[in-house]
């Protein structure tokens, strides 16, 4: 009976968020405050899906900053725990100069873990740094399985990318949310020129900054695990 009743409450509050954004569909597209881009011509809400090499459908979406949260925490409650939290850190200014001698190479991202939570672990941790999850342009998070490709990431520039070999679940959470498929969904990275860039910076909140969040999940026993190119 709990079960029932908990997953009505799902039901009528995202019923409730689709009916809201459908009601305000001429909305203008918000940026993350620690992102910023000159043209955002064509960029609204809405889904892509497409297939992988590697045998699982990556799907990306188009989440207004208004909207992030809200999106976030439905999505990841559809991914099967227990879960892991991933933890994607702009590499320190040093250590990427050492790295990207070019102008053009890419930036890379220190790749940290939480291993073994459940979705309300994880639904802690990020109420408690939701303002950097949502709005710091140098973090990127998401919420996975360790059964299979299953997958929930906010990355760059805070485009949603999620990942699955049964994407059902989620095509139908978005659907719910009140997003629309695109075959043709142009995101920001879509706008960027030499003349029309984008920006990513990040924040400092109540005198902490991401640094000080990495030392502070270090403690509740994140890990480090790798370097990866953003």
């Amino acid at each position: 009976m709990k079960k029932f009743i908990i997953g009505i409450a799902l039901i009528v509050f995202a019923v409730s968020l689709s009916i809201l954004w459908k009601d305000d569909s001429n909305r203008k597209f918000r940026l993350a405050r620690g992102v910023s881009a000159v043209d955002l011509a064509g960029v609204v809400e809405g889904y892509s899906v497409g297939d992988s090499a590697a045998g699982y459908v990556q799907i990306e979406v188009n989440v207004s900053a208004e909207n992030i949260s809200d999106t976030f925490l439905y999505l990841c409650r559809q991914v099967t725990t227990p879960g892991f939290m991933v933890f994607e850190v702009a590499m320190d200014e040093s250590e990427e100069a050492e790295l990207s001698a070019k102008s053009n190479d890419p930036y890379h991202n220190d790749i940290y873990y939480l291993d073994d939570m459940a979705f309300s672990d994880f639904d802690l941790i990020y109420r408690e740094y939701e303002e950097f999850f949502i709005h710091d342009g140098l973090l990127n998070v998401g919420f996975g399985s360790h059964n299979g490709v299953d997958e929930v990431l906010i990355s760059g520039y805070k485009i949603f990318s999620i990942l699955a070999t049964k994407p059902e679940k989620y095509i139908a959470a978005l659907n719910d949310l009140g997003f629309v498929e695109s075959d043709s969904l142009i995101t920001v990275w879509d706008n960027f020129t030499e003349t029309a860039p984008g920006h990513r910076k990040s924040l400092t909140v109540k005198g902490r900054d991401v640094d000080d969040i990495v030392d502070l999940l270090t403690k509740r026993g994140m890990y480090y695990s790798e370097v990866r190119v953003d």
